[in-house]
């Protein structure tokens, strides 16, 4: 029997969590049979593994980036399939790391079923030129992001959804991309309030002005403000209302201000010290049964119908619906049309007519994904346990079932918001 040596190469090693990996395995005979795993273990100390077969073909080689493999937890001609097809398998007992903390994949390469070849990739979420500085000042809470050259660039806020907090690993990530970015809190956390319930819109302008006076933003270029969300609906609201707001990226957001999420019915926003104009259309009362029926029996709720009931029973005209067309600057929308939360595409396609109608003057462009739901999230993280997720008791169908639709939807969105925020970042 003839001895095989397969050369394995695999590059980078080291990388932001955004950029793709090369997997080549050469030197093996025409349809010899290689097995490649993949593990990681996440901050919280979930375990994840995938697995990929594949076949050398005529020249004895392996090229993950071009081949399908005969077998494996993805069945797709994916050079990153062994990343975002990871399933989640147990847990270890880990204590809970920073979100930036880099992740450690591990790749095992097998050759007739024997073990010949390990590899450890390092995985960042932050690059090593960008600064990470907390921000707790006059009522401001979030952390700010910015390169180290200390170089004037592109000022840009993240804000995250409905689960509050802050949410530091996207917004670092985008910053990697040659951004000062402030991940923005605006209720959950510190001293700013426990409920997602009349938070003053005027609390966006002022981070917005205290990031045109730092040293690290070119103030010349105003602040793209990114949300998903509820945060894509305060995007679009704040954006409509200041000026310091040069443009705008809303993932998976609203077009109409919904009620907030507290200990009393009321609007998610207020301005001017007033609760903002909400849909408070009542629910109809079969939604509500079967909401509860499906609660009852441990079944994942999907809200989008009862978020649709009120939609269509608000005037297009009313006080509630989110004045875009204010907007002093370019959009970016991105939807998935089996978004089972609340109904983004229907949101996003309600914008683009309004925008229309009201003959904006500034580019704007709705991205939708068929298949794709609520779920945007990095590139290649795993996207095999994203459907449902736990708020409080209640589990919610978010939809978008299909991982490998998922991923590309999220891959893609992301590359196209980097397209965008590049262009934004130019002088006009």
């Amino acid at each position: 029997m003839e001895n095989i040596n397969p050369i394995i190469e695999v590059t980078p090693l080291e990388a932001l969590f955004d950029e793709e990996v090369t997997i080549k395995i050469s030197s093996l005979l025409a349809n010899d049979e290689m097995k490649i795993t993949g593990k990681m273990i996440d901050q919280f100390g979930n375990i994840w593994q995938s697995y990929a077969i594949f076949i050398a073909n005529t020249e004895g080689e392996i090229l993950v980036t071009e081949q399908t493999p005969v077998k494996g937890t993805y069945q797709s001609t994916d050079s990153m399939g062994l990343f975002w097809s990871m399933l989640k398998i147990g847990k270890v007992d880990k204590k809970k790391e920073s979100s930036l903390s880099s992740m450690f994949i591990e790749l095992a390469f097998f050759y007739k079923d024997a073990l010949v070849h390990t590899v450890m990739l390092k995985r960042n979420f932050i690059s090593k030129e960008i600064a990470r500085k907390s921000i707790q000042k006059n009522g401001l809470v979030g952390t700010l992001f910015y390169p180290k050259d200390e170089h004037r660039r592109k000022g840009m806020i993240y804000l995250g959804g409905s689960e509050g907090g802050l949410t530091e690993r996207r917004a670092a990530m985008i910053a990697s991309h040659g951004y000062t970015v402030l991940a923005l809190g605006y209720f959950g956390m510190e001293t700013l309030p426990p409920e997602l319930l009349e938070i003053p819109i005027e609390y966006v302008q002022y981070a917005c002005n205290w990031l045109l006076s730092q040293e690290v933003v070119d103030s010349r270029l105003g602040i793209t403000v990114i949300g998903i969300s509820k945060g894509g609906e305060l995007a679009l609201l704040a954006a409509s209302y200041f000026r310091e707001i040069s443009s705008v990226v809303a993932i998976v957001p609203s077009s109409i201000v919904y009620p907030g999420l507290g200990p009393t019915y009321s609007s998610s926003w207020s301005y001017t010290s007033k609760p903002y104009p909400f849909a408070s259309s009542p629910i109809p009362e079969e939604l509500l049964n079967e909401n509860k029926n499906n609660y009852e029996q441990g079944r994942p709720i999907q809200y989008r119908k009862t978020y649709l009931s009120r939609l269509q029973n608000e005037n297009v005209e009313s006080d509630a619906v989110i004045p875009v067309e204010k907007i002093q600057g370019d959009i970016l929308l991105i939807s998935g049309d089996d978004d089972q939360l609340w109904p983004s595409d229907v949101h996003c396609h309600m914008i683009m007519d309004r925008l229309r109608e009201k003959q904006f003057p500034n580019r704007y462009k709705h991205l939708n994904y068929k298949g794709a739901g609520h779920s945007f999230y990095l590139p290649y993280w795993p996207t095999t346990d994203v459907q449902y997720v736990k708020y409080g008791s209640i589990t919610m169908d978010l939809g978008g079932n299909d991982p490998k639709i998922t991923s590309d939807s999220q891959t893609d969105a992301w590359l196209e918001m980097l397209k965008f925020l590049n262009m934004k970042s130019l002088l006009k």
